[in-house]
């Protein structure tokens, strides 16, 4: 209580009274952002290994064994584009492989939910937009029957109209005897 007393003797004047609840404000404060500033700054969520038909979500700093909506998205209009439930271990981390297709995106958005808590989310861009699927058969099989039949059509033909040596002999004064 003594250097209480020094302390608030040590600050009378015009702009005592005024700087002791500054002081303490602006150390609560700081205080307060370095506490905050801490904890967002451990917990992490990431994509890695994105490719046009997978990827990765990896994260830290969640609360450990604990249940959340994990989302991938398209960041242009937030459809979903696949949803699973995930747990986080006990030290807090999230691994987990998602199969997606990708195809015609640029970029893609991950984001984990859990009731009464904000959203937490990442974005990944890709290098190249993926390719549109392939929604009908393979090209090969009706290729190869044209193929057959457009040679099957040209033997025919070939043998219908060739010369097979065939004269005609003609009646007359030319005619050999």
């Amino acid at each position: 209580m003594g250097r209480t007393r020094l302390l608030v003797h040590g600050l009378s004047g015009p702009l005592g009274l005024l700087a002791l609840p500054a002081a303490i404000l602006l150390l609560g404060l700081a205080l307060g952002l370095a506490g905050s500033g801490s904890a967002a700054a451990q917990t992490s969520l990431g994509l890695r290994g994105v490719s046009c038909d997978r990827l990765t979500v990896s994260g830290e700093g969640l609360s450990p064994s604990t249940r959340f909506t994990l989302t991938i998205l398209n960041p242009a209009d937030l459809r979903a584009l696949a949803q699973r439930t995930v747990t986080t271990s006990a030290a807090g981390t999230l691994a987990t492989r998602v199969s997606v297709s990708l195809s015609g995106l640029r970029a893609v958005r991950a984001a984990l939910r859990r009731p009464g808590a904000a959203p937490i989310w990442a974005d990944q861009s890709l290098p190249a937009p993926c390719p549109l699927a392939s929604t009908g058969g393979g090209h090969t099989a009706p290729l190869l029957a044209f193929a057959v039949a457009a040679l099957a059509g040209g033997v025919v033909l070939v043998n219908a109209y060739a010369y097979h040596g065939r004269h005609l002999v003609a009646a007359g004064r030319h005619a050999r005897s």
